[in-house]
């Protein structure tokens, strides 16, 4: 009796494993699944941040920058100094964004400003908030009170607008190696100053024609101010009339090549005792 019983009690436990199984097998299966999920995913890149509060627009609209990285050698991204070019913000916003996938180099810090220019973007306008083109509102030797171009707008005087005087005053705080300034629609990557090296590798990056003139005289331009008269690398990089998720990929791409050139070209310096 006592045998009878105790296989009774070892087919019973037998059925209840079996029966069992399926879901400890799937459970076995999800958690497994759920490693191989933790592993493949791109770990978040923690690039340091700081925000910054620029100042006031025209029409008294925050301006704000952020700045990435630790470096010492800094370079400056600008979006959206044309109202009428959204684009150009969307772009920067997403080079923001790619900062979670792939690190800036080490020697470099970033600051971006997505939106140059508020009351532009707000009333879908090239100018600003008092209807000046800020990219001819630079104190530049070219700089002209009056324009023979409707949509060039200079400004009653060189710096009037208080847009102009932030781009200035981060220009002389950090003193960049580099300004990419991002505008629409001329589709080309265009440059002033001593930039044509980086200017080619971001032309081969997004496959842009390289342009030494955008063709036009462009008085009190940022990079007549900061190219032309400072010898700071001043890059015009123009996106075409219509952009859409292609176009900011390779772009991103094209900021990001530019940042590992100024890199690579630094360590090449150093390695030649420069």
């Amino acid at each position: 009796m006592k045998r009878r019983n105790l296989l009774l009690t070892i087919v019973a436990a037998a059925t209840l494993t079996a029966s069992a199984s399926p879901h400890v097998a799937a459970r076995q299966t999800a958690a497994r699944r759920q490693q191989t999920a933790t592993r493949t995913r791109p770990a978040v890149i923690k690039t340091a941040r700081r925000d910054l509060n620029l100042g006031l627009s025209c029409l008294k609209q925050r301006i704000r920058a952020s700045v990435f990285g630790k470096g010492k050698r800094h370079v400056i991204l600008l979006g959206a100094v044309h109202g009428d070019e959204p684009a150009s913000a969307t772009l920067v916003e997403a080079f923001v964004a790619s900062l979670e996938r792939e690190a800036l180099p080490s020697a470099l810090s970033v600051v971006v400003v997505p939106v140059v220019n508020p009351d532009g973007i707000k009333a879908n306008t090239r100018y600003n908030g008092c209807g000046v083109d800020v990219n001819r509102n630079f104190p530049t030797k070219t700089w002209q009170a009056d324009s023979h171009d409707e949509r060039h707008k200079p400004g009653r005087s060189p710096a009037s607008e208080p847009e102009t005087r932030l781009i200035i005053n981060l220009v002389e705080k950090y003193r960049p190696v580099l300004i990419v300034s991002v505008h629409a629609p001329l589709h080309c990557v265009n440059w002033d100053g001593p930039a044509e090296q980086v200017a080619e590798v971001m032309s081969k990056a997004n496959g842009y024609e390289l342009r030494a003139s955008i063709g036009y005289p462009t008085p009190g331009s940022l990079g007549s101010y900061a190219g032309i008269e400072r010898n700071i690398p001043a890059v015009t990089l123009e996106l075409p009339p219509t952009s859409d998720d292609e176009t900011i990929r390779l772009n991103v791409l094209a900021l990001h090549a530019a940042l590992k050139h100024l890199a690579a070209s630094r360590r090449a310096a150093g390695r030649n005792g420069q």
